[in-house]
């Protein structure tokens, strides 16, 4: 039987795990671009991305190219690998490999600008 310390941690660690990272479904994906503006006829380029680059998984880092996240931003130009926000989306790196791919979306979406 449990004590009530051992379901504590049990419990924080799902919910610690689940809030940092995510892998997306392909739809489920395409949705989420959708929803935060990504224009209809985007959606097949933005998803074979995601596939491609990060199998739809928010953790995802590529340490030979200084990638992060979902959508694979750069550190050379976009995000800052420190803990200062910076770079030409004014994030930390980080903040692209969490389970929210809004600030992602956003930050892909100024890169086409």
């Amino acid at each position: 039987m449990y004590n009530f310390s051992t379901i504590l941690l049990i419990l924080f660690s799902v919910s610690f795990s689940s809030s940092e990272g995510k892998v997306y479904g392909r739809c489920e994906f395409a949705r989420h671009l959708l929803k935060h503006g990504v224009p209809k006829w985007q959606i097949p380029t933005w998803t074979c991305i995601a596939r491609h680059e990060s199998e739809y998984d928010t953790t995802k880092i590529n340490h030979n190219t200084g990638d992060h996240g979902i959508l694979q931003i750069s550190q050379l130009y976009w995000c800052s690998n420190n803990n200062q926000p910076g770079k030409a989306c004014k994030k930390t790196c980080s903040k692209f490999r969490d389970n929210y791919i809004g600030d992602d979306i956003a930050c892909a979406k100024k890169n086409l600008q």
